[in-house]
């Protein structure tokens, strides 16, 4: 399976990317292909809404266009973002505007997981994203796999006390 991992924390030891290195260790390498991108440390702009990409191809010359080719031959996509306000980081959300230039080729089937922390305790905080989600995920056709939604996981230590490392090691390894 060829899966796509779009990260969007600017923390490179950040919760989420500790989330993710263990959804990754449960993941059986030798059957799957992985491309990573972790986007905060890419030359991304964001969309401008000129309509140039009606054609299928955006003008902006940046690092997204080799996430278009791998989003493109993606069978799996996995979300991975720390919830700073309520959804998708800034940096993972200019990704996911992007997607219009590529809009009909992502009409295709593929699987999604989201793997999200917030320092937020409260259940409210991660409604957001998940609603986005499942509008991204009806828009395209796409089917949601899986979720690991950390809540109260600010820093490193609070999230290595709970549960949801082994949750996402197991989700990884259920691919």
């Amino acid at each position: 399976m060829n899966i796509l991992i779009l990260t969007g924390s600017p923390r490179k030891n950040g919760t989420s990317n500790l989330l993710l290195e263990n959804f990754i260790n449960g993941i059986d390498k030798e059957k799957h292909n992985i491309k990573r991108y972790d986007t905060a440390f890419l030359k991304l702009d964001g969309c401008s809404g000129c309509y140039a990409c009606e054609n299928g191809n955006c003008i902006k010359k940046d690092d997204m266009q080799e996430i278009y080719k791998d989003l493109q031959n993606a069978e799996l996509i996995v979300f991975v973002s720390p919830i700073y306000y309520y959804n998708f980081s800034a940096q993972l959300k200019k990704v996911i505007d992007r997607f219009y230039a590529i809009d009909e080729e992502l009409h295709t089937k593929k699987e999604v997981i989201l793997l999200a922390t917030a320092y937020n305790d409260e259940e409210k905080v991660i409604k957001p994203i998940q609603v986005e989600l499942e509008a991204i995920c009806e828009y395209f056709g796409w089917n949601i796999k899986g979720e690991v939604l950390a809540l109260g996981c600010g820093e490193p230590e609070d999230i290595i006390k709970t549960k949801y490392l082994e949750d996402a090691y197991n989700l990884g390894k259920n691919i």
